[in-house]
């Protein structure tokens, strides 16, 4: 008679060697859709439109800068000065706020809950759009549980493979 439970030990222990990077890859795609789900069209309470030149208080956090001229070009000036981050780009999407469709231009980084920014762009006045960390936090956490789930599936292959391989052997 064969020995039963040997697929199970296999697979369980296939599974577990599977289980650490699938929650490491999981949590990293689950906080990048998260992020880009709560890139696409912020809410338009997340938006502040800003006039330019003015010295605005930025609180910490990520921000999307967007003109009603598409690829409009930006300069911001932090205070302090590394308090506040901007990266230029031209992004391929944008938001609405109060029926004006801007572009984003740029993100902006604030690591200050006191810092302000004072920004000019050629596209006339500026919207920040706050990016909020929620969704990616909940895609990583969906990332990390799958891949704990299967690990303690293959846990439980192994467990089980391992009973029914040593009960074959004794005769029960």
């Amino acid at each position: 008679m064969p020995r039963r439970g040997m697929v199970r030990i296999v697979l369980g222990v296939v599974g577990l060697l599977i289980a650490v990077p699938l929650a490491l890859v999981g949590a990293k795609l689950g906080y990048g859709i998260g992020q880009f789900t709560s890139m696409t069209e912020p809410d338009a309470a997340d938006i502040t439109v800003i006039e330019q030149g003015v010295p605005t208080p930025v609180p910490t956090g990520v921000y999307f800068a967007g003109t009603p001229q598409w690829m409009a070009t930006c300069e911001v000036v932090g205070d302090p000065a590394d308090a506040v981050t901007w990266v230029p780009g031209s992004f391929e999407f944008g938001y609405t706020k109060d029926g004006v469709r801007y572009g984003a231009a740029g993100e902006l980084t604030s690591t200050s809950p006191d810092a302000r920014a004072t920004i000019t762009c050629t596209g006339g006045d500026l919207a920040l759009a706050h990016i909020r960390e929620e969704p990616a936090q909940v895609g990583a956490a969906i990332g990390i549980g799958v891949g704990i789930l299967s690990g303690l599936l293959a846990l439980a292959l192994l467990v089980s493979g391992s009973i029914g391989r040593s009960r074959s052997g004794t005769g029960q």
